[in-house]
């Protein structure tokens, strides 16, 4: 993975300084990120630079004749972004022009940055080539950010698939349940640990659960958002009445990423006990539904907490319990008489192993998430060798 180095300088008259600042990020093998990449946004230019701040792995900070626009904060702008570099620890880089008079709150700066204790062990440039050159042997020591230790790689997330059979407990144990895990390729936070306590978080993960274009929880059912371990997670809290009630969808979100959810497969007109369609039946248009939810909801997550795509590609895995010996079917209706099939018969004996359709977790990226048609569609081809097999 490249690191992603923020540039920050002033941009009015000094176009020729990023140029060169970006050329010697791209000559040492890394990603410049710069605020005249990133097209019109929503929010204030100041959160958006802050924001680009803390998708990057470095910072650069260049200096040359004036200090610039100053923020509401009172700081200079390219000071608030030195500062959000420093509170999320990562590595600064400081070029001071040489030559040049300087106006006061350049020079302020330029003083603060090279506090004897407190300070960066500055470099200087004359002119944009010799900026290049320093950029370039400065950036070539930076890397990405490490590994996260909660961070799963592709055997952590197979394992996390499997383990849907556990989720089982307490309901019937041929239920047709969906569990769909995601997580970024990238390691490095996601979302802010703070953020797990605050309510307005838990509201906007709720309210993607209940969006109607990717409904994974139906209004008025007791689902109860709490904070446990490094994840927020959704689920059912009030006692189950009726094991053939349909269920809602089990939705952690964790603060490295990972996205894990349990959906259930049967509406609560398939559990009803009228008996119209055979229990043996996969709804091919319910799964291709679910599926399309689950990539979607997980699209809207992380388009709220990482909306300059610092995670942009992630690994992605399904499994499936209560399936063994179940035969898909398109718009499957109700019939007065069936065969059921002995694989499935043999599968109500006792809970069958998760079926793990896909040879290996597959990457994804942003944008699949939010047009999730072409992946739903190679998911149901996987899942239809699958349980033909």
């Amino acid at each position: 993975m490249k690191p992603k180095v923020f540039v920050s300088s002033v941009m009015e008259g000094f176009e020729p300084f990023r140029k060169a600042a970006r050329t010697g990020i791209e000559a040492a093998g890394s990603e410049p990120m710069m605020a005249e990449d990133w097209p019109s946004l929503g929010n204030s230019p100041r959160t958006a630079c802050l924001d680009l701040v803390a998708s990057s792995d470095a910072l650069i900070l260049i200096i040359g004749e004036r200090g610039g626009w100053t923020a509401p904060s009172g700081l200079l702008v390219v000071e608030e972004e030195w500062q959000e570099a420093q509170q999320r620890k990562l590595p600064v880089r400081v070029f001071v022009q040489e030559g040049v008079t300087r106006d006061a709150e350049a020079e302020r700066l330029v003083a603060k940055v090279s506090d004897y204790v407190a300070g960066y062990f500055r470099r200087t440039f004359t002119d944009p080539d010799s900026l290049a050159a320093e950029v370039q042997q400065a950036v070539k020591s930076i890397e990405p950010l490490p590994a996260h230790a909660m961070t799963p790689d592709a055997d952590a997330l197979r394992s996390f698939a499997r383990a849907v059979a556990d989720s089982q407990a307490g309901w019937a144990a041929d239920e047709k349940t969906l569990r769909f895990v995601l997580a970024p390729e990238r390691a490095g936070e996601v979302i802010d640990p703070r953020r797990l306590d605050d309510p307005a978080f838990h509201h906007a993960v709720m309210t993607a659960a209940q969006h109607p274009n990717h409904r994974l929880i139906d209004y008025g059912q007791p689902v109860v958002p709490r904070v446990q371990g490094t994840a927020l997670v959704l689920e059912r809290m009030a006692p189950q009445q009726n094991w053939r009630e349909a269920r809602p969808a089990r939705i952690e979100v964790h603060e490295h990423g990972l996205i894990l959810i349990d959906a259930p497969l049967e509406t609560k007109s398939d559990l009803s006990g009228t008996g119209t369609i055979p229990s043996h039946i996969l709804n091919e248009d319910r799964l291709e539904g679910v599926l399309t939810a689950v990539f979607q909801f997980a699209g809207t997550i992380y388009a709220q907490e990482d909306p300059y795509l610092r995670f942009e590609r992630l690994q992605v895995d399904i499994a499936l319990a209560g399936v063994h010996g179940a035969v898909l079917e398109r718009n499957p209706q109700p019939r007065s008489s069936y065969t059921i099939p002995d694989a499935w018969m043999q599968g109500m004996h006792g809970p069958a192993e998760p079926l793990t359709p896909l040879p290996a977790p597959r990457v994804v990226n942003r944008r699949d998430l939010e047009h999730p048609d072409d992946e739903v569609s190679r998911l149901m081809a996987y899942l239809r060798r699958a349980l033909a097999s």
